[in-house]
């Protein structure tokens, strides 16, 4: 069947597409020593339950440590950081851990500019607890000294 020119005349115009939210996907990869939570998306206002029910749904099933993968995070608003300083606090309480991993730098953005570095744990804040405990006299704020004839 084949659309004359008068029925391809008659139809509409095409309008512009309104934008369509991404929405939150959420994937979960259980680990001998963990889960990772892949977030993918959007986390905001409409989409932080999600986050909210997946952390819990690991705590409820034994998991200790929670690893949020967060490289394919397109955009996070301030309810979104209330979810991840929530989903930190819920793991403390139930004697689990959460980190976020592969911060995008919207993200890292968001944690200075609020103040709240402090209020999670990131993987960078791991390696740099570690280096304190490899290295006596390094606090975890403290960066490695600079290689010789290098400037600190």
């Amino acid at each position: 069947m084949s659309l004359t020119k008068q029925a391809v005349a008659a139809l509409p115009a095409a309008s512009t597409p309104e934008p369509v939210d991404q929405g939150l996907s959420i994937h979960r990869r259980d680990r001998r020593l963990g889960t990772t939570l892949t977030l993918s998306g959007e986390i905001d206002l409409d989409t932080a339950p999600q986050l909210d029910r997946a952390v819990r749904e690991c705590l409820r099933t034994g998991v200790g440590t929670i690893d949020l993968d967060l490289a394919p995070l397109t955009f996070c608003d301030v309810r979104g950081l209330h979810a991840f300083i929530d989903a930190t606090w819920l793991a403390a309480a139930a004697g689990g851990r959460l980190r976020l991993e592969n911060l995008p730098p919207m993200l890292h953005r968001i944690l200075t500019l609020t103040g709240t570095h402090h209020l999670v744990t990131t993987g960078t804040d791991e390696v740099l607890h570690n280096l304190a405990l490899a290295r006596p006299g390094m606090s975890a704020g403290t960066r490695p000294p600079a290689a010789p004839g290098r400037a600190a």
